[in-house]
């Protein structure tokens, strides 16, 4: 089973050089690290989880399908890889020939090893009988040791001096099979990605994945003396194909046809699509929602000292990928599904990335939903309909399609970029989502201030400028540079840079703190699911979003000079989304319009965020080395530059309620897919009347250290927390977060809050 290899570099005494011994077993030590980093990630541990509660509960013939595919996959991902390590080097030394062969068997192995641990490690997570998983173990263990036998059978060779062809040729049927197999699979992915991804799952498309990269590198050591003529012809290629690309695609959209709109009239154009300003919006949704309330308070006949305020709710989503998207949607569905006259007090969600994508999927859900009572109540305890459509749709595989269309398609048009054969992985997150809920909404034109849905502003970062950039369905925009917003017709032939540079010198222009989308492109039209992926364009996940100027009537003149408008995630400036729920409510109260309101008017946040003491625990306790230190840097920057509650009641608003989901007892990994055991966790952090044993225990440290304590007050009997204390540690058990939250809220909108509940 040996394949000797001519070009072996050899020492003065015939043997090959130690060189070749350190580089065997230094790429043995990588490979068994990077083994052993993978079953630590957070991410990767619950997607297994994920798979196996999914094996669990659909037993059928599509689960037998799909397993059975796995293990083929996995089969001839360890195939390959054993042979791409058979390398027979002819020494002279039995200690060299023995480490040579024990090191390349430790490679071999530790890959099946490391899936093998996860798979053991989520069958044991799990609570149901995953049969699937541990037949998935037994073939992995089998495969190990396979894999050694055929190692210990090439050292017994190499030790006789003996050679086979034997091993030649099994390796090229190995290699037909996978070559066709992977063509196979790669032409139904091109066809159809989301279906073939989410079938085979994200295990099955990294395996897939794999194979590819091991008959590339297969074919590369069969090719011999023609290496060094393949890499300079493979070099020429990348660096020729980069030196005569295109532009990079925009994200999809489409363009309003806006006939009367006048060149640099932002406001009249945006006007004419029919996307009302703050001011409007607010005041055509508040009216008819004030009379009906001042009219039932004078029904009740109640004395001055009794009339209360009318409530509105400014949602703040943080980002967070899935986790944050399914805490956002979910506490808002059974919010609502406790209290369907919420719909009448919350006006606007602000959100960022993860919450982004909750808040478009929530707004859908109740774009569609027929709400069979009125009255409000938290005595509910089976889920009611919203709740039960958000657990429907996060129980849907995301990252599959994701990691299919980013390693298949995106992956080499980063090498070649006219390989555009497909949508990339951005794209494919939104039809995912499209595909989920079952529609294609257009952004713009869903809101209506009768509708009772709230308004949605996500948030973006621009690269360009790293500032913020806004995707609303309302129009909002900073009111400070009118420099040229009605430039004449003289002053537009001038040269905008000229303009520009005069403005500055004169000290009147200062570059707004954020941007618009629609001050960049007013006649630009997208789907909610653009939208919200353009929001949570986290590196490397997706691709940033671009946009490219099609004429020059911007607003801003600094708009009006950028060629192409790149924007990331929203998390890069404010991960909180309470950044933009401030800017609207400084707005609101300053417009002359909603002032004559404020006295029957109080505005209230609801932000989804996690503790105090979750949010100071970030950062690193260690330096970092040269390399990494800056990704580091940048990183802890962004981590640290995040508002605060507190910030909401200097902006105007009246009281914060804070549904805290990471506390000392839970952290959700940070990934586009959810086990069912995490879902758990982030439903007992969302209100309602959960069972209290369902969450947690919540431990708390001495006093000395500044921590969140969760106020059980007014809970009722079943949420008494319970205080056991030793010498140092306090603990308050039994106690369901963001429980008094949910009830103040819905305090709030019955009109019977207390006023220190405010």
């Amino acid at each position: 089973m040996n394949v000797t290899d001519p070009e072996v570099e050899r020492g003065d005494s015939g043997d090959p050089d130690w060189g070749i011994i350190l580089l065997v077993l230094t790429a043995a030590g990588l490979i068994v690290c990077a083994c052993v980093a993978a079953t630590q990630l957070a991410q990767l541990k619950d997607y297994f989880v994920y798979i196996a509660e999914y094996t669990a509960a659909n037993f059928g013939s599509r689960l037998i399908l799909q397993f059975w595919l796995g293990i083929f996959l996995y089969l001839l991902f360890a195939g390959l890889h054993c042979r791409l390590l058979i390398v027979a080097v002819p020494y002279n030394s039995r200690a060299k020939l023995f480490i040579d062969h024990a090191a390349r068997a430790i490679a071999a192995v530790a890959p099946t090893l490391a899936f093998a641990f996860l798979v053991l490690s989520a069958a044991f997570s799990t609570t149901s009988v995953a049969w699937v998983m541990w037949i998935a173990f037994l073939v992995l263990v089998l495969s190990a040791v396979l894999q050694v036998r055929i190692f210990v059978t090439c050292w017994q060779r190499a030790l006789k001096g003996q050679t086979s062809t034997r091993t030649n040729r099994l390796g090229l049927l190995l290699m037909a099979i996978s070559i066709v197999s992977a063509s196979t699979i790669y032409f139904w992915m091109l066809k159809d990605v989301i279906g073939a991804a989410t079938f085979m799952g994200g295990f099955g498309v990294i395996l897939l994945f794999l194979i590819c990269i091991s008959l590339a590198l297969l074919a590369f050591g069969f090719l011999r003396r023609r290496r060094l003529s393949i890499v300079g012809w493979s070099t020429f290629i990348i660096v020729a194909s980069h030196v005569f690309a295109s532009k990079p695609p925009e994200f999809s959209h489409t363009i309003a046809q806006l006939s009367q709109s006048k060149a640099g009239s932002i406001d009249r154009a945006v006007h004419l699509r029919g996307v009302p300003s703050l001011p409007k919006a607010f005041n055509d949704w508040i009216h008819p929602r004030l009379d009906r309330w001042n009219h039932a308070q004078r029904e009740y006949q109640l004395t001055p000292t009794d009339v209360r305020k009318f409530p509105v709710f400014i949602v703040a989503a943080q980002g967070g990928g899935l986790y944050a998207a399914y805490h956002t949607a979910l506490s808002l569905a059974r919010l609502y599904d406790y209290c369907p006259q919420l719909k009448d007090h919350v006006f606007a969600i602000s959100a960022v990335s993860g919450g982004s994508f909750g808040s478009a999927m929530f707004t859908e859900l109740l774009r569609r939903s027929v709400t069979p009572r009125t009255e409000c109540s938290y005595a509910e305890t089976a889920p009611g309909l919203l709740e039960q459509s958000v657990r429907s749709f996060f129980s849907n595989d995301f990252v599959s399609p994701v990691i299919a269309s980013g390693l298949f398609f995106d992956f080499p048009r980063l090498l070649i970029p006219q390989l555009r054969f497909t949508n990339d992985r951005a794209r494919i997150l939104e039809l995912a989502f499209e595909r989920a809920i079952g529609a294609s909404t257009p952004f713009y034109s869903s809101w209506s201030p009768e509708a009772g849905i709230p308004a949605l502003f996500f948030n973006t970062t621009s690269s360009n400028y790293g500032v913020p950039v806004i995707i609303s369905q309302v129009f909002l925009r900073e009111r400070q540079n009118f420099l040229f917003e009605t430039a004449d017709a003289k002053s537009a032939e001038e040269p905008l840079e000229k303009k520009l540079a005069e403005a500055l010198i004169a000290n009147a222009y200062n570059r707004p703190s954020y941007f618009n989308l629609l001050e960049y492109q007013p006649d630009l039209e997208l789907n909610k699911s653009t939208a919200a992926v353009l929001s949570a364009r986290f590196p490397y996940v997706t691709p940033p979003g671009i946009l490219y100027r099609r004429s020059r009537e911007a607003a801003d003149v600094t708009l009006r000079e950028t060629d192409g408008l790149q924007l990331i995630d929203g998390g890069f400036w404010d991960n909180s989304g309470i950044g933009a729920a401030n800017e609207i409510i400084r707005q609101l109260k300053d417009s002359d319009e909603i002032k004559k309101l404020m006295a029957n008017v109080e505005f209230h946040l609801i932000s989804f965020g996690h503790t105090r003491l979750v949010l100071q625990k970030g950062g690193s306790r260690s330096i970092q080395s040269e390399l990494t230190a800056p990704i580091a840097t940048f990183e802890a920057v962004r981590e640290a530059r995040l508002f605060i509650p507190s910030d909401a009641k200097d902006a105007g608003f009246k009281a914060v309620h804070a549904y805290e989901l990471f506390d000392p007892e839970f952290e959700a990994p940070l990934s586009w897919t959810l086990s069912k055991r995490v879902r758990q966790q982030i439903e007992a952090r969302s209100g309602g009347n959960v069972a209290p044993s369902v969450c947690c225990r919540l431990k708390f440290f001495p006093k000395s250290m500044s921590v969140w304590i969760p106020n059980p007050s007014s809970l009722g009997p079943q949420f008494e927390a319970t205080r056991s204390e030793n010498r140092d540690t306090k603990f308050f058990e039994s106690v369901a977060p963001n429980q008094q939250e949910f009830r103040t809220i819905i305090d709030l909108v019955n009109g019977t809050a207390d006023e220190e509940d405010n």
